[in-house]
């Protein structure tokens, strides 16, 4: 099972950025004014590895649609 989500940005530039390194290739698609969502195949989560991609997003507010719940971003305080 992939990894599907939805993140919380000002664009998705943001999430471009991030996931540079730890992820080259991902179906992302606009969803309203500040969030976008990413489809992470079971292949290239299993290849990159989960915490991998988690951490990448740590800097954003995510939906985690499998899981049903959000991941908020970390603190900077």
């Amino acid at each position: 099972m992939g990894l599907q989500v939805i993140v919380r940005c000002e664009n998705e530039n943001e999430i471009i950025d991030s996931l540079k390194g730890a992820l080259d290739s991902c179906e992302g698609f606009f969803i309203d004014k500040n969030l976008f969502g990413l489809s992470i195949p079971t292949d290239i989560l299993d290849f990159v590895g989960e915490n991998n991609i988690w951490a990448a997003l740590e800097n954003f507010d995510v939906y985690d649609l499998w899981a049903g719940n959000w991941h908020y971003k970390k603190s900077s305080i």
